[in-house]
Parts: structure tokens; C-alpha cells; sequence
């Protein structure tokens, strides 16, 4: 029997990298997986890829109203909420602080970490009474600081942040959830394609093309000269959801080949 057989998880941004990969581990265990996305077209293509265990609902995560709906509808067609992965985020374009934008500041900000309070906050208010588990998605850019990356290293250092207060305050409060957060490294996924696209494009990249810059990054990675897989970081959100990690809490698990070590 798989790990989380007859648990009802939800992925937020679960329609291609690693919120993809997140779904397919859960799905591998057994799990219902809700997935949810703002893209309406890859959450279909997505939807049909995963099969009849997965269950695609359309949502802007920076809307309040429609974190409601989202979980109205699940406790209402699918059961009690046990599993809650705020994965959805955006990459900054490349801006330099002295020259982002107020605009670009509060886009990054609104998707990468107004979209995880929200996220939080609803999936405590839904799990509070029988328990459950809360996985974050930050970044190792939660931790160090990366030029030309301003509103997501700050919205990933929030984050980071937000995980450690709502696992005190479930802990106070006596409800047997965990809330934990994943640092990813560089993980070859779109996100992070579309991100050394747009700093070369702005021309503040030491790098002349994409190509390029993937070599650079795989050589700056102690541990396999590579980038990540998607599927090594959905295999850290499954250990934090897990009874496996039973008394972790408040904690960052770091997923980025040795990167931050050094």
C-alpha cells in the first residue's frame, strides 16, 4: 500500500516542473492529488498525463477568494484536506534593485509569497482538527543572495519565515500539523530556464546565452556537476509529508547538491 493511500493532497503551480514532479511521487503513493494552476491549458495537458488520480482546478493563488473556493470544493467533492504543497512561484526578469520596478516588485511578490500566507493560512484553518502537513517550496535564494534577483530572493526569504511561525503557532495551539519548507537549488525546470532568459535579454548576464549559463551553474555544484532533477526535490516534499518525518517541524530541508555548503 502506498504511503499516502486515501490522503488528499493539493499542489499549487502542479502543472509542469517540479510541482509536475510533486504530483507524480504523491500519485505513485497512492494519493488524491488535487493540483492547481493559473494556466488553464497546461493544467488540462497536465491533467490527462496524470491520470484518474489527479484532479485539476483552475486558480490565481494571489486571489483570496479563490483559496475559498478551492478548498470549499475539495472538502465538499473530495474530503478532508491532509497534504498542502504551496509550490506556485514566478522568477524575477532580471532587474538589479536600483532599477526593479515597484510593478515587478509586488508581481514577484504576490505569486512567491502573499500566494504561500494565503496557502497557509487556509490549509491550517482546514487541517486544524484532524491534522496534516504543510510543505513550503522556497529556495536556496531564500538563504543567499543571487544579483539581479531581488523580489524573489526576498519573497523565498519570506517564505522561509512563514513556515517557521505557522509551525510554532500549530504547535501552540495544540494541532498536529507540520509545516516545514524545501529549498530547491538550480533544478532544470522551465522556471529557471525562463529566468537566465531574462537576465540575458536585459544584457546584465555575464553570459551570452542559456546554454551557456546551465554550463556555468552546473560547474558551481559540488555534487554531480549538474543541475537537479525535479523528482529529487518532489522526493524531499514526500518526506516532509510523510509519518517518516513525524518530528520535523519549523524546519528547511535543502535540496541543491551542496550548493549553499560552501
Amino acid at each position: 500500500m502506498g504511503k499516502f493511500k486515501e490522503k488528499i493532497v493539493l499542489v499549487t503551480g502542479g502543472a509542469r516542473g517540479i510541482g509536475f514532479a510533486i504530483c507524480e511521487k504523491f500519485i505513485q503513493e497512492e494519493a488524491t492529488v488535487i493540483f492547481t494552476d493559473i494556466d488553464s491549458s497546461s493544467g488540462d495537458k497536465a491533467n490527462q498525463k496524470l491520470g484518474s488520480s489527479s484532479i485539476f482546478i483552475q486558480q490565481d493563488v494571489c486571489n483570496e477568494n479563490e483559496w475559498q473556493d478551492v478548498m470549499l470544493n475539495i472538502k465538499k467533492n473530495h474530503g478532508d484536506l491532509s497534504i498542502l504543497v504551496n509550490n506556485a512561484g514566478i522568477a524575477s526578469d532580471g532587474s538589479r534593485l536600483e532599477d526593479c520596478s515597484i510593478e515587478e516588485w509586488r508581481r514577484v511578490l504576490s505569486v512567491d509569497l502573499d500566494s504561500v500566507f494565503l496557502g497557509t493560512k487556509y490549509g491550517i484553518q482546514n487541517m486544524k482538527e484532524k491534522g496534516g502537513s504543510i510543505v513550503n517550496i522556497s529556495s536556496i535564494m531564500g538563504i543567499v543572495g543571487w544579483p539581479g534577483s531581488g523580489p524573489y530572493n526576498s519573497a523565498k526569504a519570506g517564505v522561509r519565515m512563514i513556515t517557521k511561525v505557522a509551525a510554532l503557532e500549530c504547535a501552540e495551539s495544540g494541532y498536529n500539523i507540520r509545516v516545514n519548507s524545501v529549498h530547491p537549488g538550480f533544478t532544470d525546470t522551465p522556471l529557471v530556464k525562463n529566468a537566465f532568459e531574462e537576465t540575458i535579454k536585459k544584457g546584465d548576464s555575464l553570459f551570452q546565452s542559456t546554454e551557456e549559463a546551465y554550463a556555468a551553474v552546473e560547474i558551481m555544484q559540488p555534487l554531480g556537476n549538474r543541475l537537479g532533477k525535479p523528482s529529487e526535490i518532489a522526493d524531499a516534499v514526500i518526506f516532509l509529508a510523510s509519518t517518516n518525518s513525524s518530528f520535523i517541524t519549523g524546519t528547511e530541508l535543502v535540496v541543491d547538491g551542496g550548493y549553499t555548503a560552501k
